[in-house]
């Protein structure tokens, strides 16, 4: 394992939920669309966790995935 849940789970809830959750997405990201809001993401997690890819999910069928530059 190369880091605990729980410090991940604490992580992601520092660096993206709290500034997303109930916040109106254009006040903190220029055009939300999802592959804009899942760069964001990454660049708020890159240096904190050991990433390799990250996927964003907008319905059942439809998300993107980014794996850095």
């Amino acid at each position: 394992m190369v880091i605990d849940f729980v410090e991940i789970k604490r992580i992601v809830n520092e660096e993206v939920f709290s500034k997303l959750d109930h916040a109106h997405l254009n006040d903190v990201i220029e055009n939300p669309s999802c592959e804009n809001i899942i760069i964001w993401i990454w660049e708020k997690l890159k240096d904190k966790l050991p990433l390799k890819k990250l996927s964003l999910y907008e319905t059942e069928n439809y998300c993107c995935e980014y794996e850095g530059e």
